[in-house]
């Protein structure tokens, strides 16, 4: 089931293998320990691809909410997981910025003046 997860390209069939996951993870919970990177690196790939449809991101979010009794007994993981995705959220925006830096701002047009300003009043 991770294999198909982690090969379709297709949205309805990864909902179905993350579904299938999830009942057998509830049925045969000893397994999951080693499984838990692997099914969590693809759930979060899936969850965070913005290509995605809503039903998808949203199958991928409630899927990473039920392993949470996993995140807990591997902490070390976590918080691995944590500090990539903060550097990751980093490097966006430093790239954002030198993208926005580089674009060239209109320079300031200055208003005419009215020829007719500057002929001393009758």
């Amino acid at each position: 089931v991770g294999e198909i997860m982690e090969s379709t390209e297709c949205g309805d069939i990864f909902i179905t293998a993350v579904e299938l996951t999830l009942s057998l993870i509830h049925r045969y919970p000893e397994l999951i320990p080693t499984h838990f990177h692997d099914t969590v690196d693809v759930l979060l790939g899936w969850h965070f691809e913005p290509s995605q449809p809503k039903s998808v991101t949203e199958c991928a979010g409630r899927a990473l909410t039920v392993l949470a009794p996993y995140w807990v007994q591997d902490l070390q993981f976590t918080y691995s997981l944590l500090n990539d995705f903060l550097d990751d959220i980093s490097t966006t925006k430093d790239q954002l910025t030198s993208k926005a830096d580089k674009i060239e701002k209109p320079p300031d047009k200055k208003v005419k003046e009215d020829a007719s300003s500057d002929k001393p009043a009758p």
